[in-house]
């Protein structure tokens, strides 16, 4: 463990200068630029908005605009999805610099997730305005506590992100099978609809981590307050070990990557 974050330590300016350049390569040939952050999840909710009026989608059992809420929820599920994503493509996106160059390894991964953080600072600045609008104001204490439990998400990418690298770089199938199941998971979820304690999805989702590790920063964002802390500790243990374990993996596959990619 030493050694790993010794690692980190020692190549973080090369993380940061990976992901500054990733950052600028990706939305410099694109038209609308970093506008593309904004208006991903403004038409998704707009989507699921215009679905609700016309009774397709229900969002009953709510106690607050339903706008803020699907934003928060996009912004905390988009620095899982889109950090999965982005680091199981780390090291396929990175083979020419593998290639050429001895570096750290999980620096691409921490680099690439850094680009997942990056969108969901702009996100969050998106749903400040948006709870504005509605005169949604959270205190300041719950602010920080959201923030604090937004990290057992972040460690749970990334963690998930490290096994995912490798997989991928031995199997491109894996990139196809991780959108899928992405996807799918956005739609079970409780991202963007509250849950009727009485359903069957509510049931599935009572051994689903990322329903508590995405709902209770939302309820501490926008209410102050959850009912699901303890659902949400073993949820943090387990995003922990996901982590910790994704992480050592890497550590020691990291020297017969090369060879794969």
């Amino acid at each position: 463990m030493e050694r790993m974050i010794a690692e980190v330590i020692s190549s973080r300016e090369l993380i940061w200068r990976l992901f500054w350049r990733d950052f600028l390569a990706r939305y410099r040939q694109s038209a609308l630029g970093v506008a593309w952050i904004i208006l991903q999840p403004l038409f998704l909710v707009g989507l699921f908005v215009a679905m609700n009026q016309a009774g397709i989608f229900q969002t009953t059992g709510l106690d607050l605009p339903y706008v803020p809420y699907a934003l928060a929820g996009l912004a905390l599920w988009q620095i899982f999805s889109g950090g999965v994503s982005s680091c199981s493509l780390a090291l396929i996106e990175a083979g020419h610099l593998i290639a050429k160059i001895n570096l750290p390894r999980s620096a691409l991964v921490f680099a690439a997730f850094g680009q997942a953080t990056a969108e969901f600072l702009v996100r969050l600045a998106i749903t400040a305005m948006a709870c504005l609008w509605y005169g949604l104001i959270p205190d300041g204490f719950s602010f920080i506590l959201a923030a604090m439990a937004t990290l057992p998400l972040c460690l749970l990418a990334l963690g998930s992100g490290f096994v995912l690298a490798i997989a991928a770089a031995l199997f491109r199938d894996v990139i196809n099978a991780t959108t899928m199941a992405l996807s799918g998971l956005l739609l079970l979820t409780p991202v963007l609809y509250p849950l009727k304690a009485d359903s069957l999805l509510a049931k599935l989702n009572a051994l689903n981590p990322l329903n508590y590790l995405i709902n209770v920063p939302r309820d501490l964002a926008l209410h102050g307050h959850s009912t699901d802390l303890s659902a949400y500790a073993i949820s943090v243990g387990f995003a922990l070990l996901v982590f910790l374990m994704g992480w050592r993996l890497f550590f020691i596959a990291q020297p017969h990557i090369s060879e794969r990619i």
